[in-house]
């Protein structure tokens, strides 16, 4: 994905910032989810991680992946996966199916 697709995406993102996500990637992994917060990499990971990320907390898995290329953080409160460049799901929707984004150069 270049530079300015994933700038697309999180301002997409940003938009529906309280609603409970579907979220699935090509592994396999399905989740669902809400946006926790939206912020800046380090300036010396934006080249790798891209420049913003999405955390998403209170992960519940539906379908679990078929490795590890997504990382599932677990603490006290909350599991949670930050989205960046290199972790960029292929689809996410509202609670009803309504498609919020797909990514077009996987599907």
């Amino acid at each position: 994905m270049n530079k300015k697709d994933y700038t697309n995406f999180i301002k997409i993102m940003s938009e529906i910032y309280s609603e409970a996500l579907i979220i699935q990637w090509t592994n396999g992994l399905k989740v669902k989810g809400y946006i926790f917060d939206i912020g800046e990499n380090p300036s010396n990971e934006a080249e790798r991680l891209g420049l913003h990320y999405i955390a998403i907390f209170e992960v519940r898995v539906i379908i679990p992946g078929n490795d590890d290329s997504i990382t599932i953080y677990h603490n006290e409160d909350f599991d949670c996966i930050n989205i960046n460049m290199t972790t960029i799901p292929e689809k996410i929707t509202l609670e009803d199916g309504t498609i919020v984004w797909e990514n077009k150069s996987i599907t």
